[in-house]
């Protein structure tokens, strides 16, 4: 793991890790960390983990999520990168024919219809998911699907 962490600055894990080896080897590393899978991890960072980080310097987050999540957070660098933006949309499909296992079933069945909360103009406003369909248009060969948007506010779609 040492070896593979060479020369890298960012590390976003989105694997089931019985240990959190990878997490270890980013904060040894002093490494930005995310991790947009964290339910499935069995452990937390300990106590010791947390004085390596002050010491390292790694910056780690858990909990992102995929979207919302990372994708959100990508979508406002973006929107800080071109200056001012009205609004944006993301996109996530879900699987194209590939396969998945087990915890992105549960991540899907499980997390993904939970009702949460969006922060405009600096207040919360509860967003429920899955409230309309909206036509989403995909590069090829995936083309255009329906999808039902994430939030009732058409923010994020999820096919």
């Amino acid at each position: 793991m040492e070896t593979a962490l060479e020369g890298v600055g960012v590390v976003m894990s989105c694997i089931d890790q019985a240990e959190p080896h990878l997490l270890r080897a980013a904060i040894r590393r002093g490494l930005a960390y995310t991790d947009i899978a964290p339910h499935l991890m069995t452990r937390r960072p300990t106590e010791a983990m947390k004085a390596e980080v002050a010491q390292t310097g790694a910056r780690i987050v858990l909990g992102t999520g995929l979207a919302p999540g990372i994708s959100s957070l990508l979508a406002r660098l973006g929107a800080e990168l071109v200056g001012a933006v009205e609004s944006v949309e993301s996109n996530v499909l879900l699987s194209v024919g590939d396969t998945y296992g087990p915890a992105s079933r549960a991540y899907i069945m499980e997390e993904i219809a939970l009702p949460y909360a969006v922060r405009i103009e600096g207040r919360d406003v509860p967003m429920r998911p899955f409230a309309e369909s909206a036509r989403v248009t995909f590069p090829p060969p995936t083309g255009e699907r329906v999808g039902r948007p994430r939030g009732s506010r058409g923010s994020e779609n999820i096919l």
